[in-house]
């Protein structure tokens, strides 16, 4: 029976979310072989964003299991602004690992507790585009806004919708400024990590207390 495209919607989204928590740990796990290589390398799955690239590993790894949390319980509020934006993210960091030649990432991505091998085809980076273009619904100027330099006078971020959205967008920057995440986030990883990234995960943090507040 072929899978609808709502489910493989739905299972690509599954997957992006995926790379960005395999993009995410790779950070947090060279930050604890060399603290110096945060500043030095872009980190997690929010690199792509200009205004954002600078939050922790740790944090990015907070936000993006917050928004599986909601996502996968359609919480009644989803997607708020952070969503949107760990979506968009996520989605890049598919598309990236997916084009990239003879990279092991995928193969890791694919790998979790619900294995889709049928998502590894030639067609998966298309897909993943086109949910990253389509999915920004109502709030696309929003994310524009935080896609682009400060200074990038573009005519799609000017005007009074700019303003509605203020509050959200200094929740988000307020989230570069911190560096200790909450510990009970961490335990939203079930459906998403394998058993053993939770492990991974959990003995990080107990090895860097000073990270979790």
């Amino acid at each position: 029976m072929p899978t609808s495209p709502e489910n493989q919607n739905c299972e690509i989204t599954f997957t992006a979310l995926r790379a960005a928590f395999v993009s995410t740990l790779d950070s947090l796990l060279r930050y604890s072989l060399d603290p110096g290589s945060i500043c030095d390398h872009p980190t997690g799955f929010f690199h792509c964003f200009p205004m954002l690239n600078g939050m922790a590993p740790q944090v990015q790894m907070e936000c993006l299991l917050r928004t599986w949390e909601r996502w996968s319980q359609n919480h009644s509020s989803f997607p708020d602004l952070l969503d949107q934006c760990v979506l968009y993210g996520a989605y890049e960091s598919l598309g990236r690992v997916s084009t990239a030649k003879n990279d092991q990432s995928l193969r890791v991505v694919l790998n979790g507790p619900r294995s889709r091998p049928e998502l590894d085809d030639h067609w998966l980076t298309a897909k993943t585009r086109c949910l990253q273009v389509a999915g920004a619904g109502p709030v696309t100027v929003d994310l524009l806004r935080e896609l682009v330099e400060p200074t990038d006078p573009s005519p799609w971020l000017a005007g009074d919708t700019v303003s509605e959205t203020d509050s959200a967008r200094d929740e988000l920057m307020e989230l570069v400024g911190r560096w200790r995440i909450r510990r009970e986030q961490l335990l939203a990883g079930a459906g998403l990590l394998t058993s053993e990234e939770i492990e991974i995960l959990r003995e990080f943090f107990e090895e860097h207390p000073g990270l979790v507040g």
